[in-house]
């Protein structure tokens, strides 16, 4: 077989279902994310909470491309928020949403989403 050299033809058909493929594999992605969001709204009831803490998330991120490319660290700010149920339950989670400013400060006031049945499992009413 034949090693890739740059400057070879690629024939366009295998671009073309390259492209189909990957499109398909994210419509489906974007589906499953779709349908569990709309199962946990359809469920979810809501509290008001108030931001307790704010933590610092470090994340390495790939940046650059070519021979450009490499890694960074940065720096999200995710809130902690505490809330009780409506069957007085005092929860408290931290936001999967984080931003490279802080968004939030401790004792702000914000809404929350959550399942009553499983209460962790909860979100920042951010819509």
């Amino acid at each position: 077989m034949k090693a890739f050299q740059w400057g070879t033809v690629i024939r366009p058909g295998a671009v073309i279902l390259c492209l189909m493929v990957g499109f398909g594999i994210l419509t489906l992605v974007g589906a499953v994310a779709m349908v569990q969001t709309q199962r946990f709204l359809a469920g979810a009831e809501g509290a008001r909470g108030v931001v307790v803490d704010v933590v610092e998330v470090v994340k390495r991120e790939r940046t650059g491309s070519g021979s450009s490319r490499g890694f960074t660290d940065r720096t999200y700010f995710h809130p902690v928020v505490r809330f009780t149920t409506a069957r007085e339950q005092v929860v408290q989670f931290q936001s999967d949403e984080g931003a490279t400013r802080p968004a939030y400060r401790v004792g702000d006031t914000v809404e929350v989403l959550y399942d009553p049945a499983n209460p962790r499992n909860a979100r920042l009413d951010t819509w």
